[in-house]
């Protein structure tokens, strides 16, 4: 059965010294590389935006790792619910 997993860029997938991006987390791009190839679908889910969300999809690439969706739901949810909603990450600010 295969499963749709959720990844977060700064801090999970990579270590990061905003917006410098500065080494893998092996264990975790490792594990989102085995989803992929276990037929899962997976999500990179962060608050980058822009250039610097390019930036991540770039590093991700590199990697070898390739979203099924960025920032959204994959399209078989989308499909399932007839919509696409998604509730945005929230931030700490006040």
């Amino acid at each position: 059965m295969s499963k749709i997993v959720s990844f977060d860029f700064d801090g999970t997938l990579a270590v990061t010294k905003w917006p410098e991006i500065i080494r893998p987390i092996y264990p975790v791009v490792e594990y989102a590389k085995q989803c992929k190839d276990a037929g899962d679908q997976i999500i990179l889910n962060t608050m980058r935006e822009g250039v610097r969300l390019q930036e991540a999809v770039d590093w991700c690439l590199k990697q070898g790792i390739e979203f099924d969706a960025i920032n959204d739901n994959v399209q078989c949810m989308k499909d399932f619910y007839k919509n696409n909603f998604i509730l945005p990450k929230e931030t700490n600010e006040h």
